[in-house]
């Protein structure tokens, strides 16, 4: 009987310590992965935070390279008179590549195309940015994104007056940027973030962050929804970063 007392005491002794040491193995497991998991979660924040800074700083510098522009008397005149000199001497080729932009783009007052110079854009990318262009009409300024064939480009728009800007607006100037390989560059060096884009085709959560192993590295990827010019959740952010030990 002594023994079977014995017995039954080494039972509940021993479920209880195993009790203890799965309980303590769970409050560990899940402290220290929680942990991880929310320091994941910070750098991923952290990662979008700083795609967000820098595209932002791309817009305003857009914007002050427009307003240069859209604010000067010779623009003004351009509209008033079409002067084949201000094209031949402001919209070629090279003022492109200088100012790094797609496109130049000038309307009326009645949101007519006046005037249009691309550089490097196939004929189905510009007709679908000179239609997003088009769709801003009722706007006076605006600036945003618009997603091309999982390529994005920064939209600027503004009035065109004197440079004094004491005359009535006669028309618009839109300007094109692409977020480029160079600044995709810049941010992966910023942040050691790979940035890439995607059409929202409906599938995409409004933001998700998973894990996947590739060469034996495990990476964080996360997708979150952007909204273009227009206010639509037309595009996706995807982002990798290999927090691999």
């Amino acid at each position: 009987q002594i023994v079977k007392v014995k017995h039954k005491v080494f039972i509940i002794v021993g479920t209880s310590v195993l009790v203890l040491i799965a309980a303590t193995y769970m409050i560990f497991y899940t402290t220290y992965f929680g942990y991880i998991n929310k320091q994941q979660q910070h750098e991923i924040s952290t990662s979008f935070e700083v795609i967000d800074f820098i595209i932002n700083n791309e817009k305003k510098s857009l914007q002050t390279t427009l307003r240069d522009w859209a604010y000067w008397d010779d623009t003004y005149s351009f509209l008033q008179s079409s002067n084949i000199g201000y094209i031949e001497s402001n919209l070629k080729d090279t003022t492109l590549q200088t100012l790094n932009l797609k496109m130049m783009t000038f309307l009326d007052n009645n949101g007519n195309l006046f005037f249009n110079n691309t550089l490097g854009l196939e004929q189905h990318e510009i007709e679908k940015i000179k239609k997003v262009i088009l769709m801003q009409n009722k706007k006076i300024d605006a600036v945003g994104l618009v997603l091309v064939e999982n390529k994005v480009f920064i939209i600027a728009k503004s009035f065109i007056t004197s440079s004094n800007r004491r005359e009535k607006s006669n028309g618009s100037l839109v300007m094109v940027r692409q977020i480029d390989d160079v600044l995709l560059k810049y941010i992966k060096d910023v942040g050691d973030i790979d940035l890439k884009f995607n059409v929202n085709d409906g599938s995409f959560q409004k933001e998700s962050t998973f894990k996947k192993i590739y060469n034996q590295n495990e990476f964080l990827e996360s997708r979150r929804i952007i909204k273009d010019i227009n206010g639509d959740d037309t595009i996706v952010f995807s982002i990798a970063k290999d927090v691999s030990d």
